[in-house]
């Protein structure tokens, strides 16, 4: 994460400039002290330092136009595509859509974030592996999402392998656009249209 923050493309108003920076700087030394936190052992400060570097990087995002999304690799995007889809994150994944089929996106996502309250889906048990052929690759996505439903006051918790929802999800095409990697399904009905 520190290097990706050294490469980070900051992209701001001019007036924010200076702000920004600074906020480059302060996740990068926030980053760097939680790494020296956790090789000395000290496992609550770097708990502690990382949750604030956090803090920091979501200003980033929201006040300076940093993506914190690797989109230099196939991999990369289908890993972030599935955070923001499984937490509801319109904006992450309309930015991790291609043009043609963003409005589309949007407009399921709106329909499926009404569809998934009381569910959080956890997908860090998911792996990507890319097949690239020039400006265009296909992700194959294997392993387990684990989701924890409220009803009526209880927690039920399952794992379910992503090979049983279908092979929309296993299978993610994607496209280069503008230098980035981006999910880009084909066809009128992609997003249920």
């Amino acid at each position: 994460l520190l290097m990706f923050l050294l490469v980070l493309p900051v992209v701001a108003q001019e007036d924010d400039t200076n702000t920004c920076d600074i906020d480059v700087i302060e996740a990068i030394s926030l980053l760097t002290q939680a790494q020296i936190a956790a090789n000395a052992g000290d496992v609550s400060a770097a708990q502690a330092t990382l949750e604030n570097a956090q803090t920091v990087l979501d200003t980033l995002t929201s006040n300076c136009g940093v993506s914190t999304v690797d989109q230099s690799s196939p991999e990369g995007v289908a890993d972030a595509l599935f955070a923001g889809l499984f937490s509801g994150d319109v904006d992450m994944v309309a930015n991790l859509v291609c043009q043609e089929q963003r409005a589309a996106a949007v407009e399921a996502l709106d329909t499926l974030g009404e569809d998934t309250e009381g569910i959080e889906i956890d997908t860090s048990g998911l792996e990507f592996e890319a097949t690239e052929d020039g400006d265009t690759a296909t992700v194959a996505v294997s392993g387990e999402l684990s989701l924890s439903i409220e009803i009526d006051g209880e927690t039920m918790e399952q794992s379910v392998d992503v090979s049983e929802l279908g092979g929309e999800l296993t299978e993610l095409p994607m496209i280069r656009e503008d230098g980035n990697w981006v999910f880009c399904p084909m066809g009128e009905d992609a997003f249920g249209g």
